[in-house]
């Protein structure tokens, strides 16, 4: 590679460093005379080719920003099947290597880092331009001083492919936003949470979350609140801590956005003493400490060290007292470490206290448990461990408080797929007369805009259209049950069968209805109708029968889905309860004599026939 000129313009002249997408070089733009910085892409990307279109697109989108805090994006192409990113060139270090360097940063510092940050965000934000993944190796601090923020129009392309092929994403994990760890829609507030992220590692020298994997991390900031800044480091101060927990906020719309957040970042920055001069604070950074060389007098009589007595002597017993501590750790009782899991904090600490073990809380997160429970321990249940081991604790801080979404107006079907997507669950289902579209919600409880723990139900109302309708009641006598359904629910009148009676009539023939055929009934009124069950039997009912089926609900939204079967003995409800579509549920059908199975989903029945069916499974739909 090196040597190679790129579309006859980019002569490659050393290797920069490597990364997730690729190799990166510095090269020598021959038209421009300048020096620049080539990306070449990796081949599984290169022969991705709905990922080579949004590359170039999101890069194009990069190129048209134009901020002195954004690394420039200058050109993108393709040379020989290789496609690459040219850039500018940056000479200098990242913030990531300062932070690992210096630990806690300057308060002047960390301010005028943030504020240039937010600068280059508010300019990306300005053009649609979504960074997607903002962390101190991507912020570039310059030998002249500059700050800059580099990969703009990157992230987006490579966000699911580099999941695929890389672990370059996974090591943003400590500054990914809630709803970017949960798969999400992101916009620009998942960038000014990741802001947040690193504001509070310069100020602490910690990121807000840390785990043992990546994906601990990413559920950390899902669940867990930050410790507050203040506490980890008091001289900070609050409304310096109010802009960096504000932009940690969990829900996007309680953070800021890029322009206030540059606002309010420069003027803390004023009552800070303004910016500060950066080259010259890395400069410093760099510097060794002075050091002193004493020369040696050939004439001092050489004095023996008594100076290092006293502490070799303190230096022994420490040691000497270390062996038998750990002497009497290797030789202490093993014991079975108890299940505390799901119990109160007290009671947890009085069972590992009763086991010789000592209980020490390492963290509180949100989770299914009560506030207070806890929700896991390390080292697990059941291992074996010496007495007087700690044993670390994490404690439920509740459930986790969601907003219930506005569901009005809202098909049925609709409304469950949001409260599924808000982490609540649907509740009771009522319908009621209404001037609204039938299968509709009408109203909800608790209201839109409720804060509920997650997994709460909510309760509807559904429409089921004007039941002040006036309507003639026809006649249905001689039909099969299921066109008896179809014609009374075509014009808005519900039914169902109250009685079943012997008949020379087949079986489900409609024998009698509830109303005479020519009176006035109202739209929403449920019919009564008595059905032929068969010809009598001509000699006792016989053996019962019995047959197993397994059903599946296949329609459109939840309902109230209801198995009858009906026989010599009467009519039994085998079945009855409110599922989602796709549930699949089991029933052992008894039947004495001639038996039929009717199916209904709400009020409309959907099947009639007779008993036993020709096979073992059955699909209720949502109609005929």
């Amino acid at each position: 590679m090196i040597g190679r000129v790129l579309a006859g313009r980019y002569r490659v002249e050393s290797l920069l460093g490597t990364g997730g997408m690729g190799e990166v070089y510095r090269a020598q733009d021959l038209t421009l005379e300048r020096p620049v910085a080539v990306k070449m892409l990796r081949a599984e990307f290169a022969n991705d080719q709905e990922f080579i279109r949004r590359f170039r697109q999101e890069a194009t989108a990069a190129a048209s920003l134009s901020n002195p805090h954004i690394v420039g994006v200058f050109d993108v192409g393709e040379d020989e099947g290789e496609h690459y990113i040219v850039m500018e060139l940056v000479d200098g270090r990242t913030l990531k290597d300062e932070i690992r360097q210096q630990g806690r940063l300057a308060l002047p510092l960390v301010l005028t880092i943030s504020q240039a940050v937010a600068s280059a965000l508010v300019a990306a934000h300005a053009k649609k331009v979504v960074h997607r993944d903002v962390k101190p190796e991507n912020i570039l601090l310059t030998a002249r001083g500059e700050i800059k923020v580099a990969d703009f129009g990157i992230a987006k392309a490579a966000s699911s492919q580099t999941l695929i092929h890389t672990k370059s994403i996974v090591g943003s994990a400590h500054y990914i936003s809630p709803e970017q760890a949960r798969g999400g829609f992101i916009d620009e507030k998942s960038d000014l949470y990741s802001l947040g992220a690193i504001m509070y590692e310069m100020l602490t020298g910690r990121p807000p979350f840390d785990g043992p994997s990546p994906i601990a991390v990413a559920l950390r900031h899902i669940h867990d609140d930050p410790a507050p800044v203040r506490k980890l480091r008091p001289d900070v101060p609050r409304p310096v801590e109010a802009i960096v927990m504000r932009l940690l906020a969990k829900a996007p719309e309680e953070r800021p956005t890029s322009a206030q957040t540059l606002a309010a970042l420069s003027q803390a920055l004023q009552a800070a003493g303004g910016p500060v001069r950066l080259a010259a604070l890395v400069a410093e950074s760099d510097q060794l400490a002075p050091t002193i060389a004493v020369a040696k007098d050939p004439r001092r009589r050489r004095r023996i060290p008594w100076g290092w007595l006293i502490p070799a002597v303190v230096l022994v017993a420490i040691v000497a007292g270390g062996f038998m501590a750990l002497a009497a750790w290797v030789n202490a009782p093993v014991v079975r470490v108890p299940n505390v899991v799901s119990k109160p904090l007290a009671t947890a600490m009085a069972a590992l206290q009763a086991s010789h073990l000592t209980g020490q809380v390492s963290g509180r997160q949100l989770s299914q448990y009560a506030a207070g429970d806890v929700v896991s321990m390390l080292p697990a249940a059941g291992g074996q461990v010496k007495e007087g081991r700690v044993i670390e604790l994490v404690v439920s801080s509740g459930r986790q408080q969601v907003s219930v979404p506005n569901l009005i107006q809202e098909p049925l079907h609709v409304a469950y797929s949001d409260l599924v997507a808000a982490g609540l669950k649907l509740g009771h289902i009522t319908y009621v007369p209404s001037l609204d579209l039938s299968g509709t919600v009408v109203s909800q409880s608790p209201g839109p805009g409720s804060k509920l723990a997650e997994g709460t139900a909510v309760a509807l109302q559904v429409s089921k259209g004007n039941a002040n309708l006036v309507l003639t009641m026809p006649n249905v006598v001689g039909e099969p049950v299921q066109t008896a359904a179809n014609q009374l629910g075509a014009i808005g009148l519900q039914m169902q069968v109250t009685a079943f009676a012997p008949s020379a009539s087949p079986d489900g023939t409609v024998l009698d209805q509830s109303v005479t055929a020519g009176t006035k009934v109202t739209s929403g009124q449920t019919i009564d109708l008595t059905t032929s069950s068969g010809p009598p039997p001509s000699g006792g009912s016989g053996p019962p029968s019995t047959q197993n089926v397994t059903f599946t609900y296949s329609g459109s939204q939840a309902a109230e889905v209801r198995v009858l079967i009906v026989d010599a003995q009467g009519v039994e409800t085998a079945y009855d309860q409110i599922i989602t579509p796709g549930t699949s549920f089991s029933l052992s059908l008894n039947w004495q004599g001639s038996g039929r199975l009717e199916d209904y989903v709400g009020s409309s029945l959907v099947f009639s026939g007779p008993l036993p069916l020709s096979s073992g499974q059955q699909t209720i739909t949502s109609g005929p």
